[in-house]
């Protein structure tokens, strides 16, 4: 595995350099050292190293070139410096050094169109989005302000609906977004997908009142039933062991990121919300055992906290419990509630530090 390989953990992986050393502080200077440059012994110790680290023939040199650009990259660009004393390979690869892939659903507002925003300035030149959700003209301006903050990806926006998932549609819209670019799977690194769609369901039904079987199906076929169906796809494309037929041939897979936005409603009941419980609880579970299948696979249930989106408004506008109302109103008018961009930002820490376990449940207040 790629972030493996270079001693990394997490998808977007931060390096134990300082940003923010202000002893050097001139241009000239970042070519100057007052330590020994490694000797020739050294050098080779590292290689041997790197080597050591189960990395194919044929991906070495492409490592150890990434690596050294990455480094070229940052001492240029960079207006901190940074000295080696020694070759240390086992170093993290800066995030910007990672070609990410990542899907994601639910883009076109509130918390989707964050993690959109938040996930583009992360990723290396030429990476690739893929964006989708139902409201195309919403998915346009999310794509807008992903160009804003960096001008050197590729998003692709897909309009689709998630109440009739078909599976042959959705692999032919992954290939889409990937031809439109003249890109296939073995241009990226990592290939991400962030399950953030989903519906609240009708809060002004107590449990004894769902028992309508059209309501039902339609509800666990956008928030349960899809997220199998684009998640069976995504896997199958860019996970070289499970690869389409189409695609078997291709010899490297990506490392494999999953996102699901869960919520406390996963793990405590809510009165009047029985739709969004039961459905959450499913997720999250599909998404422990996907975890405990695929050991290589990097798995994480998010819980973005109580944030403001159109989604709250709905709850106490429309639900039927007042205890569940009030605390709503409440937090709204006490100022309390999140903002999407509080909230993605501390996902974005998250997935940085990895400091978790496959599978695992990270709501936002945990420290």
């Amino acid at each position: 595995m790629i972030w493996n390989n270079f001693g990394m953990d997490e998808p977007w992986g931060t390096n134990n350099l300082s940003d923010t050393d202000t002893s050097l502080d001139s241009f000239e200077d970042n070519f100057v050292t007052k330590e020994r440059l490694p000797d020739s012994r050294q050098y080779l110790e590292g290689l041997a190293k790197l080597k050591s680290k189960n990395i194919k023939d044929k991906e070495l040199l492409p490592a150890l070139s990434k690596a050294k650009q990455s480094h070229l990259e940052r001492l240029v660009d960079s207006n901190s410096t940074t000295i080696l004393n020694d070759l240390d390979l086992d170093q993290p690869i800066a995030s910007s050094t990672l070609k990410t892939y990542c899907l994601i659903t639910g883009a076109s507002q509130g918390i989707g169109r964050e993690i959109s925003i938040q996930f583009a300035k992360k990723v290396a030149d030429g990476s690739t989005f893929l964006l989708l959700a139902r409201n195309l003209n919403n998915l346009n301006e999310t794509k807008k302000m992903m160009n804003e903050v960096n001008d050197k990806i590729n998003v692709f926006v897909h309009s689709f609906n998630f109440y009739e998932p078909i599976s042959f549609e959705l692999h032919t819209i992954i290939n889409q977004s990937l031809d439109a670019f003249k890109k296939d799977v073995e241009d990226f690194d990592l290939a991400m997908i962030v399950h953030n769609a989903g519906s609240l369901g009708d809060v002004s039904e107590f449990t004894y009142d769902m028992k309508n079987i059209e309501k039902l199906t339609s509800y666990f076929m956008l928030n349960l039933f899809s997220v199998c169906i684009l998640n069976a796809e995504f896997v199958k494309t860019f996970d070289a062991d499970k690869r389409q037929p189409d695609l078997r041939l291709l010899n490297k897979g990506c490392d494999i990121c999953v996102v699901n936005i869960t919520s406390l409603c996963a793990i405590k009941p809510f009165a009047s919300m029985g739709y969004y419980c039961v459905g959450k609880a499913s997720r999250e579970m599909f998404f422990s055992v996907m975890a405990e299948e695929n050991k290589n696979y990097l798995v994480l249930n998010y819980s973005p906290g109580p944030v403001l989106t159109d989604m709250t408004d709905e709850i106490i506008s429309n639900i039927r419990n007042e205890e569940v109302k009030e605390m709503f109103t409440k937090m709204k008018k006490d100022s309390t509630i999140l903002s999407a961009e509080e909230s993605i930002g501390k996902l974005v820490k998250i997935l940085q530090h990895r400091n978790f376990k496959s599978g695992d449940r990270i709501d936002f207040y945990e420290t």
